[in-house]
């Protein structure tokens, strides 16, 4: 069975947005759908997914940067049920691959809840093996860490095309951030 990346509409997001978006993040994390419908009425969204057949074998959605630079991983799951599969890894190394295609796009940021700053060993390791699974599928890791929707993020980027410095990542996540929330953005960053 083949398996293939679909770009996912507004109506079809709407739904996913209510069953598996608000399953699959925590709720401070979750922003409304009324965003969505913004940042894709000004071409900064993308919302996609890997299907084999017609079935949805994960979702993904990025915001884009105002000068098309970079994009951030928004939001990225596999459903329950095809979890542990390689469909992830699979995934990432297709949308790299399309990502490619446009010479302009240097990079793609990626956020990570910060292993440091969880409450448990628990949570700890959880955080930890979702970093390495970036980090084995080709991210690479910052000094960069962000704190936004009252949690710890570690930044790490896909690189694209050409160099794509720590500075400029840091500028184009924040005036992502700006852009994408409809309040006040009141996340900051800080450097190792």
């Amino acid at each position: 069975m083949e398996t293939y990346i679909r770009q996912i509409d507004l109506k079809e997001f709407e739904t996913l947005h209510k069953e598996c978006i608000l399953r699959d993040f925590p709720l401070p994390e979750v922003r409304p759908y009324k965003d969505f419908l913004r940042l894709d009425r000004d071409k900064r969204l993308l919302i996609n997914g890997l299907f084999r057949e017609s079935e949805r074998l994960l979702y993904a959605s990025y915001l884009f940067s105002e000068n098309r630079r970079c994009c951030m991983l928004d939001y990225f799951a596999v459903e329950p049920q095809f979890r542990g599969q390689g469909y992830g890894s699979l995934y990432l190394q297709m949308i790299r691959e399309e990502l490619l295609k446009n010479k302009e796009l240097r990079a793609m940021i990626i956020e990570i809840e910060s292993p440091a700053m969880a409450e448990d060993a628990v949570e700890q390791e959880k955080r930890i093996k979702r970093r390495d699974f970036y980090l084995k599928n080709g991210a690479v890791a910052t000094n960069l860490h962000s704190f936004v929707y009252d949690v710890d993020f570690d930044l790490l980027y896909i690189p694209l095309s050409g160099n794509y410095t720590e500075e400029e990542l840091a500028s184009d996540y924040r005036k992502i951030y700006e852009h994408a929330l409809s309040h006040n953005f009141s996340g900051h960053f800080f450097m190792n």
